[in-house]
């Protein structure tokens, strides 16, 4: 399946498969964002399939936002079809120091 990122003011949905180098465009697309918005929510929801390389891109992006005094919320835990690329690089987007959304 092809992938989508659709945006809808602080939403960034993503949708497809998420691969390093799709990975990529979305750390472009959210930096832009972020000199913009200091708070956004992306819905990982409707990703069909992700690999390690992107769950690791995703997690950089929010290390670096977070570090610029930004907050990014993610949704879509409940996807079955990322959460064993999630635990296979021992990363979990919806805790800790990031901000969870429903």
């Amino acid at each position: 399946m092809a992938f989508f990122i659709k945006q809808n003011n602080e939403l960034v949905q993503l949708s497809g498969n998420l691969t390093v180098s799709t990975a990529h465009l979305v750390r472009t697309h959210i930096e832009t964002l972020l000199k913009n918005i200091d708070f956004f929510t992306i819905d990982l929801s409707e990703i069909d399939s992700i690999d390690t390389g992107s769950v690791l891109e995703l997690r950089s992006l929010v290390e670096t936002a977070f570090k610029k005094g930004k907050k990014i919320a993610f949704m879509g835990k409940q996807n079955q079809k990322i959460i064993g690329a999630f635990k296979r690089c021992n990363v979990n987007l919806f805790k800790g120091k990031f901000t969870i959304a429903a």
